[in-house]
């Protein structure tokens, strides 16, 4: 049987906690798509901003893992602070409507 699994299971969360905090710290509290305002933590995630993201996840671990990787090779550039709907749109469409839309508005 575990011995003081709720203090290990609480030690973990607040381990979690302090990557998530120093991956923000570092790349931003705030969606960096142009047009998108979410500064909610709990809606942010980090973009790879060249794509790749589930092939590099796949290799180094997603979630905490990966947050530990990006501490551990201290903070690499090709990385940004996306909300989900941002980075899922990026995922899907390649871009996300708020830069699309941009980029629309300036053609004109």
């Amino acid at each position: 049987m575990q011995e003081h699994p709720q203090e290990k299971k609480q030690a973990a969360q607040a381990w979690r906690d302090d990557l998530r905090k120093q991956i923000f710290d570092h790349y931003g509290r705030a969606c960096r798509c142009p047009g998108c305002d979410v500064t909610e933590e709990a809606f942010l995630t980090i973009d790879h901003v060249n794509g790749g993201g589930t092939k590099h996840r796949r290799e180094v671990g997603s979630g905490s893992a990966f947050f530990f990787w990006l501490v551990k090779n201290n903070f690499p550039p090709e990385f940004q602070t996306l909300c989900y709907n941002c980075n899922c749109a990026k995922g899907h469409a390649g871009i996300c409507p708020h830069q699309q839309k941009k980029e629309t508005h300036n053609e004109k």
